[in-house]
């Protein structure tokens, strides 16, 4: 009974002490960035830290302690890399090779070990001319008052993890689909802003939809104004045709008179 219970309670220790030394010190954290810009690797292990070892494509490159100056193991990484007092470690001046995964094995006091994994993903600063907006109209209705309008403008970005959000969708007779704003009878003065959202930056881009009413009535205008012109010069190639003509029989007139 007392080998049993020794067994029992030796299974256990060991089980624990498995848990205690289990390689992955947390779920892997995702870190966003933008490329010339900074981006730290945060070091969220609460227990007494001995070194902390930094490799990315089985490069150890760096290694940090808590309070203590950084050790830079590999040369292209001089300048560009700073640590935290409790060993984070901080990426200056990014550029896409810096992205990818990294594996930082953490070293305790108690001489135990553990793994956390970190994805560097580098993301475009976006800015408004980066939101392309595409206006659709499928209704324009004056009735000699306030013009309102039917139709709908489609939101899109190039980018990755970006989202898209529109105001004034709490407006009466608008709804969203996907990036598309549909709106029914709405105003034309009405100011219409789509959103772009990424990891690290967000930007907006306004747009109304235009009553068509002024669009319809400056063409009437033109062709008014070209039937007048072509109206003027047909008269004056009359009148130097008729004053030819007239030319002409006076000549013939005058040349039979010499005759007879």
């Amino acid at each position: 009974m007392g080998c049993g219970t020794f067994s029992v309670k030796m299974s256990i220790f060991l089980a624990l002490l498995d848990i205690s030394c289990n390689r992955e010190c947390g779920p892997r954290i995702n870190v966003p960035g933008a490329e010339g810009g900074g981006a730290t690797l945060p070091v969220r292990v609460w227990r007494q830290i001995k070194d902390i070892s930094w490799v990315i494509s089985r490069n150890h490159f760096a290694t940090t302690k808590p309070n203590e100056p950084i050790d830079i193991r590999d040369n292209k990484y001089e300048g560009r890399l700073c640590s935290e007092t409790n060993g984070s470690l901080t990426l200056t001046d990014l550029t896409n090779q810096d992205q990818g995964i990294y594996s930082v094995f953490i070293g305790l006091q108690s001489d135990q070990q553990c793994t956390q994994l970190y994805h560097l993903q580098l993301y475009k600063t976006l800015t408004s001319e980066d939101i392309l907006i595409h206006l659709n109209v499928t209704l324009s209705e004056t009735h000699n008052g306030p013009c309102t309008i039917t139709g709908t403008l489609s939101c899109a970005v190039i980018g990755s993890d970006v989202t898209l959000t529109w105001n004034n969708t709490n407006s009466p007779g608008t709804e969203v689909t996907n990036h598309t704003l549909r709106v029914y009878n709405a105003q034309s003065h009405v100011t219409y802003s789509c959103t772009a959202r990424n990891p690290i930056s967000e930007a907006s881009r306004t747009a109304h939809i235009p009553c068509n009413r002024d669009n319809t009535e400056a063409p009437v205008g033109d062709y008014t104004r070209q039937n007048m012109i072509r109206l003027g010069l047909a008269s004056v190639i009359l009148i130097i045709t008729s004053y030819l003509i007239l030319q002409h029989f006076h000549g013939m007139k005058i040349y039979y008179k010499d005759l007879s």
